[in-house]
């Protein structure tokens, strides 16, 4: 029996156009669409689709990266990025979206949990990513990985920062180098009033300085001093 694919859409908030691109992402190389074939054209299931899919994933975080921390060094980016595009962040996502209840599987990976997994929940993923490319475009790709796959990392990013304090962490780092204490300055706001986005700058002398950009100035200030602990870490930061 098919999934309800519109009950998924709606659950990712795009309706495709071309439903059987919905349905090719979320078929495993497993299913047999009649009794005794087996899947072995690659235009019959969806690993193709990963690929495809991991490449525009790759593209649009680092896009939103640069974009949310316009003076962050590589290193850092490097590490948020590789944390976006991770088949356990995925895998988490697509557990929030119930993807697994829509795969298409064979007998032996039904049986043996597939519809769990992380390997093929994450590689569907990538491959719904590539089917909304597809069958809408760049901007409604580009809004279901804002709204989800960065969406999701806000939250972590969150509960991170609840647990941990940047801010103190970068003010004792700079205190065991003798530096000046660093300051926080915001540069701009924009955005409606019930969903402002503030960007901070966290600078400790001239030259040495993050900024990003978050949902409060709390949360903005929280992501530049851990950008700028991370330039201080790795000894990129120009100090003698």
């Amino acid at each position: 029996m098919e999934p309800q694919w519109e009950l998924l859409e709606r659950a990712i908030e795009y309706s495709f156009q071309n439903r059987s691109l919905l349905r090719r992402a979320l078929t495993h190389k497993s299913f047999a669409p009649s009794a005794g074939i087996e899947v072995a054209e690659p235009s019959l299931h969806n690993e193709r689709f990963e690929f495809f899919g991991d490449a525009i994933l790759s593209f649009l975080t680092t896009e939103a990266l640069l974009d949310r921390y316009p003076q962050a060094h590589e290193g850092f980016l490097s590490k948020v990025k590789n944390h976006l595009v991770s088949k356990n962040h995925l895998t988490m996502v697509a557990r929030q979206l119930s993807l697994g209840d829509y795969l298409l599987l064979g007998k032996g990976e039904e049986i043996t949990g597939g519809r769990a997994k992380q390997k093929l929940l994450g590689n569907a993923m990538e491959a719904l990513i590539a089917a909304i490319y597809m069958d809408g475009s760049m901007e409604p790709v580009r809004r279901f990985v804002d709204h989800f796959v960065i969406a999701e990392f806000d939250k972590t990013v969150g509960q991170l920062q609840e647990a941990r304090n940047f801010k103190s962490e970068l003010q004792e780092l700079a205190k065991q180098r003798g530096i000046s204490q660093p300051s926080y300055t915001v540069l701009a706001k924009h955005g409606p009033d019930h969903s402002k986005t503030f960007v901070v700058e966290a600078k400790i002398q001239a030259g040495l300085a993050e900024t990003a950009e978050g949902t409060s100035i709390k949360t903005a200030s929280q992501r530049a001093a851990a950008a700028l602990l991370e330039r201080l870490h790795d000894g990129r930061a120009g100090m003698r």
